[in-house]
């Protein structure tokens, strides 16, 4: 490659990381002294246009996992202070946020994939955790599997 065929290719890259950037052609041929024409024809190459649309994919994809990481973990304390507190309602809300979570992460990152929830109806009477775990652990009667539990309503 001859030192004009290498400058040239410099000078399309530093338009390319700048393009990629976010900087407007006028911007980019301020900032490097040269004409916006000049910035536009090497910003209109196919590999430009390639290599921009690469650098901004990896761009989405990191803003995306970060965003998501963030949403999972808070997603998360929802999930164990639910469990914690014993609370049915919001336990199954905070468990099809996780999922809805999980197809918009897919689905943003290209990794789209179908995800069935079966019968995820709620029971017919609210059922107070506590009280089933208490009388599940009562060291007063014998676990009996085929006795059936209170239900509180």
């Amino acid at each position: 490659m001859s030192s004009l065929a290498k400058a040239g290719e410099t000078r399309r890259q530093q338009i390319v990381e700048l393009m990629a950037k976010g900087h407007s052609q006028n911007e980019i041929a301020k900032q490097l002294g040269i004409t916006q024409q000049a910035v536009s024809l090497h910003a209109n190459k196919p590999k430009s246009i390639e290599e921009i649309e690469a650098i901004r994919m990896r761009v989405r994809s990191l803003v995306m996992e970060e965003a998501a990481d963030g949403l999972v973990s808070g997603t998360l304390g929802v999930v164990r202070t639910s469990i914690k507190d014993g609370d049915a309602k919001s336990l199954e809300l905070s468990t099809r946020a996780a999922l809805n979570l999980e197809k918009l992460t897919a689905s943003a990152s290209g990794e789209a994939k179908r995800v069935e929830v079966k019968d995820v109806t709620p029971p017919p009477t609210a059922t107070d955790l506590k009280v089933l775990i208490a009388q599940l652990m009562s060291a007063d009667r014998p676990f009996d599997t085929q006795a059936p539990l209170a239900l509180t309503q």
